[in-house]
């Protein structure tokens, strides 16, 4: 069968291309992109990247550089791997040697091997060359090139450009591994802030916004129904000259201060930290790959968090307690009240006093305590200190319409 002859691409754009591999240190999306033009400029036909836990002996993630081949990668992951002898070959070298499989696996062999005549030739794959780009305490990430049928062997060019990709390709992996625990700490306080509902704002010198939790983003949409974050925290319904004076005095004092703000629906304190300026390194990292459930879409990249190189101030925004108050139809729900009563049981829980409360309603105060009183003995709570006490540990949920 004739062949079709395979040129690599032009030897100063590899340089180029190795150089992508270091950017996956911040962005591993960079990693695959840069997987993809080294297999492009190699001359290959695919290329796949396999983590192997020797632990579980199982694969942990795995990357095509042609969707096309997903398939053959869930057969791979699911039997074949087992069986390819290739990757026994590897595990008996050191990490990083590139093994030319054509050196070891003659026709003789292919042509009596279930693992190329079933799912290598099946999927018009021959010629292979790769090798272990890093070993850990638990996983070997395995990297292989291949030639389809009718292509030649690789050649002793394109074998020179492997050798010159691995140890870059090892260092990568490596940087990745140690500033692992940085990521990790990232996503799980991004994680946590997001459980806990905790709004949070970090801002840079100019009030651009550069991270936002879900709840912040929810308060600071409150305007005009907006649908879309506003990139400056100078166009959210919270900012005002006030707001404004006190970012400045944190940024000069370095010391924490707190101002009221509100939007048109409610209250907030508004709690200004300086963040901290010793040791800020840009933080524009996602996790490492994982292998997802499915192995023809393998490769899960984590949404990527924001930059903290520019970041100033941190602003939690926390509502006012006297706006957040169990609501008085939910008093009226728990604890059987009238709507009078509630509304006189909701104002003390918000912190006004008996005299506040008769003049805003329209009542007297000899009104208001025979209320009170009823309160006290629907709810068996017998003294206000302790009506006020418990009411303001409910929780607060809207009322449907506000």
């Amino acid at each position: 069968m004739a062949t079709r002859e395979v040129k690599t691409g032009k030897p100063e754009a590899l340089d180029a291309i190795l150089a992508q591999f270091y950017e996956a240190v911040l962005d591993p999306n960079a990693l695959l992109s840069a997987l993809t033009d080294f297999d492009t400029w190699l001359g290959s036909e695919l290329c796949h990247m396999l983590g192997w836990n020797r632990l579980h002996d199982c694969p942990q993630f795995s990357f095509m550089s042609d969707p096309a081949y997903h398939p053959a990668g869930d057969a791979y992951a699911s039997y074949f791997a087992s069986r390819d002898p290739r990757r026994a070959l590897v595990n008996g070298m050191p990490e990083g040697q590139v093994v030319h499989c054509a050196d070891y696996f003659d026709t003789r062999f292919v042509d009596r091997s279930e693992f190329y005549q079933d799912l290598l030739l099946r999927n018009n794959i021959r010629y292979s060359v790769g090798g272990c780009a890093l070993r850990d305490d638990a996983v070997d990430v395995l990297v292989v090139f291949n030639h389809c049928v009718g292509q030649p062997a690789f050649s002793d060019i394109q074998v020179q450009g492997l050798k010159r990709l691995f140890p870059h390709l090892r260092q990568t992996f490596r940087l990745i591994s140690r500033t692992e625990s940085l990521r990790a700490g990232l996503f799980a306080g991004d994680a946590a802030l997001q459980a806990m509902g905790q709004a949070v704002v970090v801002l840079n010198a100019r009030n651009d916004i550069v991270f936002c939790t879900s709840a912040a983003e929810q308060i600071l949409n409150e305007r005009k129904s907006q649908r879309v974050l506003p990139s400056a925290f100078t166009g959210t319904s919270l900012f005002s000259e006030i707001v404004r004076s006190t970012f400045q005095r944190v940024r000069v004092t370095r010391h924490p201060e707190s101002v009221i703000a509100a939007t048109s629906l409610r209250s907030y304190y508004l709690t200004a930290i300086p963040f901290p300026r010793e040791g800020v390194q840009d933080t524009q990292l996602s996790c490492q790959l994982r292998g997802a459930t499915s192995w023809g879409s393998s490769t899960d990249i984590n949404r990527r968090l924001p930059s903290f190189r520019d970041a100033d101030l941190i602003i939690v925004i926390s509502p006012d307690p006297r706006d957040a108050t169990v609501s008085a139809q939910q008093l009226m729900q728990l604890f059987k009240l009238s709507p009078a009563e509630a509304r006189l049981a909701h104002n003390l829980a918000k912190g006004k006093s008996i005299e506040e409360h008769a003049q805003v309603v329209g009542v007297s105060i000899a009104t208001a305590r025979n209320q009170l009183r009823s309160v006290l003995e629907k709810t068996g709570l017998g003294r206000q200190q302790n009506l006020v006490r418990v009411l303001s540990q409910l929780p607060s949920v809207k009322d449907r319409g506000e």
